[in-house]
């Protein structure tokens, strides 16, 4: 009789161990897990090359996933020469509305006690949601005070095998500058161009274009400002005549040598700062007879000022020119 009871105690042992392991089989199995939120930095889209005291723009979107609600945002900024880390934006519950997609613009100026010329700044942003799940991503700063193009090539009017005939000086791209096609279209889409087309035709541009480049019967290898009129851009006056702004940039050739533009021992910055662009003879919009070799002084109409190498000259209107510039706000 006795081991009857035992083996009747065992077997409801069991039994309640098999229940006990399907209850925490069904309580396992019924939970949803919620995945991490979602970010997408939308600005800038390469790294940032800005001065110190310029205004560093950061734009991004965040999302929470479904089943969760978005609970903070937080943004430092590393500088990754000193390593030292602050908060420069802080969001709580208290304005992020509950489980909407949330759109954000954040302005940082980078001051000069915060570093030196040359320094690196990781911007970090991070999005959490209230069961704890976060989604980062980053945006990089490069304080700069002298932008170099490096080397890069424009055609005369009349090549073929080089459509870009127009530069523009942009501190802010990551070359420092954007060259520019001439003409309404490409080939067999008339008088309306494409989305495509519209961003690289100069005349779609205008008032981004500092100077432009013809080959002249007398005039030879020639830099302009789209402000000139008349016979000086004589090879461009129809199509500047479609131009809605036509900026006004000062250019003229110096006596700085090649090898001085070049060398890692000169410095570029103060041989900019001598420049003085309100004296008349400095305020031409033409340089002219252009050699290899030359280095030409330039003013944009915002105020970049710099020195540009001519690496090569164009040997006809057919050619091109191998240009290469260091300029500073």
């Amino acid at each position: 009789m006795k081991q009857l009871f035992k083996s009747i105690a065992a077997i409801a042992l069991v039994a309640t161990f098999f229940a006990s392991c399907s209850k925490d089989t069904a309580s396992t199995t019924g939970t949803t897990e919620v995945g991490a939120p979602t970010l997408s930095v939308t600005a800038p889209t390469a790294e940032s090359n800005l001065r110190f005291n310029d205004v560093m723009t950061i734009k991004f979107t965040a999302s929470p996933a479904s089943g969760a609600k978005l609970k903070s945002v937080l943004i430092t900024r590393t500088n990754t020469i000193s390593s030292v880390t602050v908060k420069v934006y802080g969001d709580s519950t208290a304005s992020i509305a509950d489980s909407a997609t949330i759109n954000r613009t954040v302005n940082d100026s980078v001051l000069a006690a915060n570093g030196n010329v040359g320094d690196k700044f990781i911007y970090t942003i991070v999005v959490t949601d209230d069961k704890g799940k976060s989604a980062t991503s980053t945006a990089t700063l490069n304080i700069k005070d002298l932008y170099s193009t490096g080397q890069f090539v424009i055609g005369a009017q009349s090549s073929t095998t080089n459509e870009l005939k127009f530069i523009s000086f942009n501190e802010n791209l990551p070359n420092g500058y954007e060259l520019y096609k001439a003409g309404i279209a490409e080939p067999g889409q008339g008088q309306q161009p494409s989305t495509a087309d519209s961003a690289t035709r100069a005349r779609f541009n205008s008032s981004k274009i500092d100077l432009g480049f013809y080959y002249g019967t007398s005039n030879l290898n020639t830099l302009f400002s789209p402000s000139l009129t008349g016979t000086d851009v004589a090879p461009w006056s129809t199509e500047l005549g479609f131009w809605s702004k036509r900026n006004r940039t000062y250019i003229f050739r110096t006596t700085l040598q090649a090898s001085l533009f070049s060398g890692t021992n000169f410095n570029i910055e103060q041989e900019i700062d001598k420049i003085d662009f309100s004296l008349a003879p400095n305020q031409t919009e033409l340089a002219k007879t252009l050699l290899a070799g030359n280095v030409v002084a330039f003013k944009t109409e915002n105020g970049l000022k710099g020195l540009m190498l001519i690496v090569n000259q164009a040997a006809d209107a057919k050619s091109f020119i191998t240009l290469e510039a260091k300029y500073k706000k």
